[in-house]
C-alpha cells in the first residue's frame, strides 16, 4: 500500500530513507510537540518527520482511515505512519500507552538497518505526558496542579531530551501563564492625564504639541478637526479643548530627527540638536524604570508614524526605526517570514532590556509601519496554510511568546484617534453577544456568563446569549449606535457575514459606535482588514480602536475562553495578552490577529486631573 498523496505531503529535503507522518488533531499540545521532536532527534539519520493536521488535511485523514481517538474515545493521540522514501507504507501506530511500544514500532518498521542498535530508547512516561495535555487544556481551569505535573514530568526526562525546544517551550509558556494569574499595574500609564484635548491641524503642529508632554503629565493630541476627533472628544469629555496653530513646515510625515527630538522632549528629557536613536532609547528605558513594557517599530514615511510616536512616549517604550519589509498584501514564504522574525528578535535583543519573561518584561510590539499581513507556513507543519505574520514575529526560537504584536491601521488621522483612545479612555459599558449553545462541549466553555458578571461589577453590562442572540435583539441593543466600550461577540461565518441565532448578519448591521475594544470569536472576521465592507473593516470605520479576531479558520480551541480573558483583563493585563493562548492546542504561531495598541489595558482606574493655570 502507498501513502496517499505522498509526493504532495512528504517533506524530505535531506533524502532520508523513511518519512514519518505524525497525524494529530491538536498540533499545539505538548505531547505532539515533544514526540515529533524526540523522534526527529532519536532517528535523525533515518527519517524525516512531517506533521499532519486533522482539520487542514482532513481529506488525507479520510483517505488514510485515521481515527484520532484512543480506545476510551476520549483522548486524542498522535498517530504515526511510516513510509519509505518512495511512499510505500511500512507501518502505522495509532493506539499505544507506553514508550516501549513506540520504540518497538520504529525498530520493527524502519527499512533495512535503519533501526540502528545504538539508538537509545524513548524512555518517556507517555501516560504522564498525555495527562499533562489534559491539565493544560484551554478548557481546564489553570491551577497549581498543572505546574506540579509539569515539574514532575520534566524531572523524569532522560538527559538527551532536556535540551528539546518543546521542553523549553513548556517551561516558558507555563511560567507565562502563571504570571497572568497575578494582578499587576505595570501596563497602566505612569503619568497623570490632564483633562485637556489639543487639536493639531498638521504633522508639524502635532509633533510640536506631543513634545509638550513632559515627565509630569500627558493629554490627548488629535490630528485635524475630523469625525474621529469629534468622536474621541465626546467620549473623553475634556475640561478644555485647544485648537493649535499650523506648524512651521508642510511635511506630511515626520523626519527621523523630528521623531527623536519630539519623543525625547515628550518624556522630559533634554533633546540635543542632533539626537541619536541610542540616546532616545536610553532615556526611554531609564524612564520606564529599566524594564519597558514594549517597543514600537516606526517607519518615518508611514502615516502610522504619528500614532506610534504617541504610544512610544506615553508608555515609555523604546523605538525601532525601520522601513517596511514588504507590502501589506504580500504573502512571504515561511523561510522569508522566519527571517523577519529573527531580524525582529535581533532588534529586540539589541535594546539590551529583559524581554524573555513574558508577563513581566518587554511584552508588546507595536507595528507603526507597513508589514506583510500573511505568510505561508512551513511544509513540515501540521495544519499547513496561511498564517498571521504578527503572531510569528513575537516568538522566541523555541516557539514560546516573548510578547504580543499589535498592528496599527488607517491613515494618520484615524491611527492617531485609535492610539489616543487606547491611552486615555476608560470603560463605560460592556456588551456580550453570543449565539453559542451553553448546553454542551465545546460551546459551553465559551459562555460569556462569568465574564459579563465581572464587567457588571464596574460598568453597566448588556448580554444576549444563545437563543436570545438574534438579529432583532442585536438591532435593539444597538438601535442608537453601539454604546458599549467593550464588545465581546461569539459567532461564526467569514469576513463578510456573521451568524446570529436563527439567521445571519452582515457587516452593515454593525452600527456607528463609541470608541470601543472588540473581541470576536469567529472564523475569519479579520481576513480582509483593509476592506471597509468586511466585519473588521466595518468595526474600524464605526469607531473601534482595538480589535482581536482571526484572519482565517482558526478552530474554536484557538480562542481563550471569555472567562479567562476577563480574568486576565481584571488582573491588569492588556487585551492583546489576555486573549492570546499560551498552552492550548493552537498556541503555536497561528491565525489570530490583534489590531491596535497591543498594550491597551482596561484603564478602569484611569483618572483625569484638572488642567489648572499652568497648561503649556
Amino acid at each position: 500500500m502507498m501513502v496517499h498523496r505522498f509526493e504532495e505531503y512528504a517533506h524530505n529535503p535531506r533524502g532520508r530513507s523513511a518519512v514519518c507522518f505524525v497525524a494529530t488533531a491538536s498540533p499545539g499540545v505538548l505531547s505532539y510537540r515533544f514526540l515529533c521532536e524526540a523522534i526527529s532527534q532519536l532517528y535523525a539519520r533515518q527519517l524525516s518527520v512531517v506533521g499532519m493536521g486533522a482539520w487542514g488535511e482532513r481529506n488525507w485523514f479520510k483517505e488514510m482511515d485515521i481515527d484520532m481517538k484512543d480506545d476510551s474515545g476520549k483522548t486524542y493521540l498522535p498517530e504515526f505512519i511510516l513510509a519509505d522514501a518512495s511512499g510505500k507504507l511500512l507501518g502505522r501506530l495509532g493506539a499505544y500507552t507506553e514508550a516501549e511500544e513506540l520504540d518497538a514500532f520504529f525498530g520493527t518498521h524502519l527499512p533495512g538497518d535503519q533501526a540502528e542498535a545504538d539508538t537509545p530508547p524513548l524512555r518517556i512516561d507517555l501516560k504522564a505526558l498525555f495527562a499533562l495535555d489534559q491539565l493544560l487544556s484551554p478548557y481546564a481551569p489553570f491551577s497549581d496542579e498543572a505546574g506540579v505535573a509539569a515539574d514532575a514530568f520534566l524531572t523524569t526526562l532522560a538527559p538527551q531530551f532536556s535540551g528539546l525546544t518543546s521542553v523549553s517551550w513548556l517551561r516558558d509558556s507555563l511560567a507565562a501563564a502563571q504570571r497572568l494569574q497575578t494582578p499587576t499595574d505595570r501596563y497602566a500609564l505612569r503619568r497623570p492625564v490632564a483633562s485637556l484635548v489639543k487639536i493639531a491641524p498638521d504633522v508639524a503642529s502635532y509633533c510640536a504639541e506631543l513634545a509638550n508632554w513632559d515627565s509630569h503629565r500627558v493629554y490627548p493630541v488629535l490630528l485635524g478637526n475630523t469625525s474621529w476627533t469629534a468622536k474621541f472628544i465626546r467620549a473623553f469629555e475634556p475640561d478644555e479643548i485647544v485648537q493649535l496653530e499650523p506648524g512651521r513646515t508642510s511635511s506630511t510625515s515626520p523626519t527621523e530627527p523630528t521623531i527623536l527630538r519630539t519623543l525625547l522632549s515628550s518624556i522630559g528629557a533634554v533633546a540635543e540638536a542632533t539626537p541619536s536613536l541610542d540616546d532616545l532609547n536610553a532615556q526611554m528605558i531609564a524612564a520606564s524604570g529599566g524594564v519597558p513594557i514594549g517597543a514600537v517599530v516606526i517607519d518615518p514615511a508611514s502615516p502610522l508614524a504619528l500614532a506610534g510616536m504617541a504610544l512610544a512616549s506615553a508608555r515609555y517604550q523604546p523605538v525601532i526605526l525601520a522601513s517596511s519589509p514588504g507590502p501589506f498584501e504580500s504573502v512571504p514564504s515561511f523561510s522569508a517570514a522566519e527571517e523577519m522574525r529573527k531580524t525582529m528578535l535581533t532588534q529586540i535583543e539589541a535594546l539590551g532590556v529583559p524581554y524573555e519573561s513574558y508577563g513581566d518584561s518587554l511584552d508588546g510590539l507595536t507595528l507603526a509601519c507597513e508589514f506583510p499581513f500573511r505568510y505561508h507556513s512551513s511544509p513540515r507543519d501540521a495544519e499547513r496554510g496561511i498564517r498571521a505574520l504578527d503572531d510569528l514575529l513575537t516568538r522566541k526560537n523555541n516557539g514560546a511568546r516573548w510578547g504580543i504584536a499589535g498592528r496599527l491601521m488607517g491613515d494618520a488621522g484615524s491611527a492617531v484617534y485609535r492610539a489616543m483612545c487606547s491611552l486615555f479612555l476608560a470603560p463605560r459599558q460592556a456588551l456580550f453577544f453570543s449565539r453559542y449553545s451553553e448546553g454542551g462541549a465545546p460551546w459551553k466553555h465559551y459562555s460569556p456568563r462569568t465574564a459579563a458578571a465581572a464587567f457588571g461589577e464596574i460598568v453597566p453590562c448588556q448580554t444576549a446569549r444563545h437563543k436570545e442572540a438574534t438579529i432583532d435583539r442585536w438591532k435593539a441593543l444597538t438601535a442608537n449606535g453601539n454604546r458599549a466600550t467593550n464588545v465581546f461577540i461569539n459567532s461564526s461565518g467569514g469576513a463578510f457575514g456573521w451568524s446570529v441565532s436563527g439567521g445571519k448578519a452582515k457587516p452593515e448591521d454593525i452600527p456607528d459606535s463609541v470608541p470601543c475594544q472588540v473581541h470576536i470569536i469567529h472564523s475569519g472576521s479579520a481576513a480582509r482588514p483593509r476592506d471597509p465592507k468586511s466585519i473588521l473593516g466595518r468595526w474600524l470605520e464605526a469607531g473601534a480602536h482595538t480589535y482581536f479576531g482571526s484572519m482565517s479558520e482558526p478552530l474554536l480551541e484557538a480562542f481563550v475562553t471569555p472567562d479567562r480573558v476577563a480574568a486576565r483583563l481584571f488582573n491588569g493585563f492588556p487585551l492583546g495578552m489576555a486573549a492570546r493562548s499560551l498552552l492550548g492546542p493552537y498556541s503555536f504561531p497561528w491565525r489570530l490577529v490583534y489590531f491596535g495598541d497591543p498594550l491597551a489595558p482596561l484603564n478602569q482606574e484611569l483618572k483625569k486631573t484638572s488642567v489648572g493655570t499652568d497648561a503649556p
